[in-house]
């Protein structure tokens, strides 16, 4: 199944299932909506999907802060907060290497670009910071690994 999500100026986060039947006649697409994240006080930046453990998707959001927040997307529950960025984080984007492992960069106000990896556990996960890229004359507004 296709999800597609989307954040929306009140700092909700909306999960569609999406459909594609290039067949049918005049509505090519269909949206469902599947979950909603209320109650988020940050506004939303970027989001990113990645691979978690057993079939499990999960969602990096950046928000309007020096963290960057990873949802379930079954239940959009936050299962880890990636935390080192001195000032807010701009963007984002994922690979996966290797077994189904993800990881995530980010690019921010504080000149830099970090890259993470999120490993499990039982009901969590935990991300590390595995590399800083620092130098930056400005802000990094924009992060792409190559596919």
């Amino acid at each position: 199944k296709k999800q597609l999500v989307c954040a929306t100026t009140d700092g909700r986060v909306l999960c569609y299932q999406f459909f594609y039947n290039p067949k049918e006649e005049g509505r090519v697409c269909t949206l469902q909506l599947v979950h909603q994240l209320v109650g988020n006080n940050e506004e939303i930046v970027d989001l990113r999907f990645l691979a978690g453990k057993e079939e499990e998707t999960l969602l990096a959001a950046a928000t309007n802060s020096t963290h960057i927040h990873v949802y379930r997307t079954t239940n959009l529950d936050c299962v880890a907060t990636l935390i080192g960025h001195q000032h807010t984080v701009l963007c984002l984007d994922v690979a996966t290497i290797g077994n189904q492992k993800s990881l995530v960069a980010s690019g921010s106000k504080d000149q830099t670009l970090k890259i993470w990896t999120l490993e499990s556990n039982v009901l969590r996960y935990q991300g590390s910071c595995v590399a800083t890229g620092e130098g930056h004359m400005g802000a990094v507004g924009a992060v792409a690994f190559a596919h």
